[in-house]
């Protein structure tokens, strides 16, 4: 098989193409804190809604959340000593 002609070859022309991994703007990310406040917030409102005899299926719809990640919150303990 022959090689392919420079004409063919697209970075040939001199217009290399640039592909840069990082983002060409940064958006104000929050910081940890806030998403722990977030985490504790919604595992009191999974335990609140659970009490409250929800389903775990219905407890995702309301939140938005993954059924098993409603799951996940309702059987771990949270352990705030670390924080």
């Amino acid at each position: 098989m022959a090689p392919p002609s420079p004409s063919s070859d697209p970075g040939a022309s001199g217009s290399k193409r640039h592909f840069c991994r990082t983002p060409r703007y940064v958006h104000a990310t929050a910081t940890t804190s806030q998403y722990v406040h977030r985490g504790l917030e919604q595992h009191a409102e999974i335990h609140r809604l659970r009490a409250a005899t929800w389903t775990i299926r219905a407890i995702a719809r309301r939140l938005g959340l993954d059924h098993k990640t409603v799951r996940r919150y309702l059987t771990t303990d949270l352990d705030l000593q670390g924080c």
